[in-house]
């Protein structure tokens, strides 16, 4: 925020670089969603598996196959879940890098002589590569599964509350 002139800050100024690729974050948050469905609904087929048709008097193994069936589809589905969200992170993060470049690079021209005479070219581009790439690298790799985890942990706790609220308060307490 000093380099740019403006007191509004970090999380300001990345929304704003953001508003851009709205799209693009909508079709990740979307597969965030459905990466915390699908790894959700895994553990309520087993205990249907398990409770409901396994623990019967009369076994159904039709259902049982059909069981195990789902729950590998869920698993194959949720590597494609997440491949697609870490290409699409990663497709983000390269936009993301292109446009902060292009922004360092238009305040470069805007700047005084004397302040680029006072610098070497390597320090300037030096500056201009590795911030943009730390950026470009934390949405390639941090920014879906933080989130993802972020979204995960909430619904957990919300269907833990819903379960047993009272349980769920205790839980909550030791952890």
């Amino acid at each position: 925020p000093r380099c740019a002139g403006k007191k509004d800050g970090m999380v300001y100024m990345l929304l704003t670089l953001m508003k851009a690729h709205a799209g693009r974050l909508a079709v990740i948050l979307f597969l965030m969603f459905l990466a915390t469905a699908v790894t959700l609904a895994n553990p309520l087929i087993q205990r249907y598996l398990v409770d409901d048709v396994l623990l019967r008097e009369e076994k159904n193994y039709s259902e049982a196959l059909m069981c195990l069936g789902l729950m590998f589809a869920m698993s194959a589905g949720i590597v494609f879940i997440n491949a697609g969200k870490s290409f699409l992170s990663a497709k983000l993060g390269a936009h993301v890098g292109e446009d902060l470049r292009a922004q360092l690079f238009t305040k470069i021209q805007q700047l005084s002589l004397s302040f680029i005479g006072d610098r070497s070219p390597g320090e300037l581009m030096n500056r201009i590569l590795h911030d943009t790439a730390r950026i470009k690298d934390f949405f390639a790799n941090m920014f879906c599964n933080m989130f993802t985890v972020v979204i995960m942990f909430v619904v957990i706790c919300i269907y833990m509350l819903v379960l047993n609220w009272k349980l769920a308060l205790l839980a909550f307490v030791f952890a």
